[in-house]
C-alpha cells in the first residue's frame, strides 16, 4: 500500500512540474524564433559589409593609379628644375649680388 502512495505521490509531483516544463520548452522556443528572426537581419548585415569590401578593393587600383601619377608628377618637377637650375646662372644666386653688397 505504501508503494502505491509513493507511485501517486510521484504521478503527482510529475503532473505539477509538467506546466513548468512546457514553459521552459515554450521559452525556449521563443528564444529560437528571436534568434531565426535576427538571422535575415544577420545575413543582410554581412551582405552590405561584402558589398562595401568589394566597393573598397575596385577603389584600390584608382588610388594606386593616382599615386603612380603623382609619382611621375613630383619625377618631372624634379627634372624640370634640375633643367633650370643648369640654365641658370649660378653666381648669380649668391645671395651678396641681391643685397647689394
Amino acid at each position: 500500500m505504501d508503494e502505491v502512495l509513493i507511485l501517486i505521490h510521484e504521478v503527482l509531483r510529475f503532473i505539477h512540474e509538467v506546466p513548468i516544463l512546457i514553459d521552459d520548452v515554450l521559452r525556449f522556443m521563443n528564444g529560437v524564433k528571436r534568434l531565426m528572426n535576427g538571422v535575415p537581419i544577420l545575413i543582410d548585415d554581412v551582405l552590405r559589409f561584402m558589398n562595401e569590401v568589394k566597393r573598397l578593393m575596385n577603389g584600390v587600383p584608382i588610388l594606386i593609379d593616382e599615386v603612380l601619377s603623382f609619382i611621375n608628377g613630383v619625377q618631372r618637377l624634379i627634372g624640370a628644375v634640375k633643367i633650370l637650375a643648369h640654365s641658370v646662372d649660378l653666381p648669380s644666386l649668391d645671395l651678396g649680388y641681391f643685397s647689394g653688397g
